[in-house]
């Protein structure tokens, strides 16, 4: 296998700066008025931040992979400005996923998470039935578990609200493992 430096500086860098998101949000022109927002994204601050940014949109670019540059800037007291790159189409999402798999250490919990359970969803267009959303929000649960991601930096769409809004019994078990 011929070794690709660009894109496991970037796998590196990405795993170690970068985040997935997975995001309920609502939207009342959707099935279940709830959207799914999955993307990848980095952000930097400093000096050479712009420069860096670049350097991995050049990396992905040259992948076939698009992404979007912004600047930030942060209004919150002692926040730096800063870039954002973000990977937000399904295509390019699924695309970056496959690509630095192999050189993912940090975050290969949720990259796996990400690739055998949530993007199998996507592509059965489940991600918007009513079994879809609560089982994309069980795997958030569990990721934040993983990742020992306090209940106070959780989002406001999460399993126990749509258990609540779809008067779903507590005690029924949400199995988070796709079934293809």
């Amino acid at each position: 296998m011929q070794r690709n430096i660009g894109l496991e500086w970037l796998a590196g860098f990405f795993d170690g700066e970068g985040c997935f998101s997975i995001q309920i949000r609502k939207d009342e022109d959707m099935k279940n008025d709830h959207i799914l927002i999955l993307n990848a994204k980095v952000n930097q601050t400093g000096v050479d931040s712009k420069k860096t940014i670049n350097k991995c949109k050049k990396i992905l670019n040259n992948e076939g992979i698009k992404c979007f540059v912004t600047k930030r800037r942060d209004k919150r007291k002692n926040r730096k400005n800063g870039w954002l790159l973000e990977i937000t189409t399904r295509k390019d999402f699924k695309m970056f996923v496959e690509k630095i798999e192999p050189y993912i250490f940090n975050k290969k919990y949720e990259l796996k998470r990400i690739k055998e359970d949530i993007l199998p969803l996507i592509e059965q267009n489940k991600h918007t039935s009513k079994e879809g959303i609560l089982k994309i929000s069980q795997i958030k649960k569990e990721i934040y578990e993983y990742k020992d991601i306090q209940k106070s930096q959780r989002s406001k769409y999460n399993l126990e609200y749509f258990r609540e809004k779809w008067d779903i019994d507590q005690n029924i078990e949400i199995d988070s493992e796709t079934t293809t």
